[in-house]
């Protein structure tokens, strides 16, 4: 009886071991993939329509006015600004920033609501690029894996760059050079 117990508890032990690792596998492959559309980044843009002598006169879109900027082309006081208020710890994080998380955790529950968010720039871009808006505990725990995958394939430059191309100024205006 004790023999075939502990002969149970192996078999349903490596049967656990086997769904976790498939589980695991499987959300590993779906970040992934997630992941990729920002590694791989490629923004529609804007077509310029110019005269003969090279001034323009309209953009052609689609969805979005687009105009890209390299981060080459973003003065460094936008950068610094972005930083100071959106994430003060960007440069020295691996995506997630625990003590932003836990600061914006006692202020929503001191206030009984969301009053302030603790995510990263990267976990924003993730947010605005791939995920949705949902205040669910799976899709913030999805995002923070994606932005430590994230943090791990590109450079910190890639990441503001990318942010500063992907959020809206409004008027259908989308991307930093395309709003100035």
């Amino acid at each position: 009886m004790f023999h075939s117990l502990i002969k149970g508890s192996i078999i349903l032990t490596i049967l656990f071991v086997v769904a976790l690792t498939a589980a695991f596998i499987y959300a590993y492959e779906e970040i992934s993939l997630d992941a990729d559309k920002l590694i791989n980044y490629k923004p529609e843009t804007s077509s310029v329509i110019l005269d003969r002598n090279g001034n323009k006169l309209a953009y052609v879109y689609k969805r979005q006015h687009r105009l890209y900027a390299t981060y080459d082309e973003i003065p460094g006081l936008l950068v610094e600004g972005l930083v100071a208020m959106e994430d003060t710890q960007f440069f020295e994080h691996n995506g997630v920033n625990p003590d932003a998380i836990i600061r914006a955790l006692i202020k929503d529950i001191k206030a009984g609501k969301f009053v302030e968010g603790g995510s990263t720039l990267t976990q924003q871009l993730i947010k605005n690029k791939i995920l949705s808006n949902d205040k669910k505990l799976a899709r913030k725990i999805k995002e923070a894996i994606l932005a430590i995958k994230i943090e791990h394939e590109l450079s910190k430059e890639d990441i503001i760059e990318r942010y500063l191309n992907e959020i809206s100024y409004g008027n259908n205006y989308f991307g930093v050079k395309t709003a100035a």
